[in-house]
């Protein structure tokens, strides 16, 4: 499986974590018109417990139109990840 995951900060402190998890026939429960391949999405508050009110079919929408990258915006610059934060 494959993580992605991206830190929210707010003035200095830990908000939440948007995470991106893929896992093989992790998609074969969505219908074709909401499934990014085996991709599944969550967001977590600092504590690290689900964000169980967040609609994650938003993130399913926004990321299907980057089909031709594995769904990733920032599929161009992994390759490229150093190990330096991404501001």
């Amino acid at each position: 499986g494959t993580h992605v995951v991206q830190v929210d900060y707010r003035e200095g402190e830990v908000y939440r974590y948007f995470v991106m998890q893929k896992e093989a026939g992790w998609g074969q429960d969505y219908d074709e018109g909401r499934r990014t391949d085996d991709w599944q999405f969550q967001w977590f508050w600092p504590d690290r417990s689900v964000n169980m009110d967040e609609n994650t079919a938003r993130c399913q929408s926004c990321h299907s139109n980057q089909s031709g990258s594995d769904y990733l915006f920032t599929a161009n610059r992994i390759p490229r990840y150093d190990g330096t934060p991404v501001e």
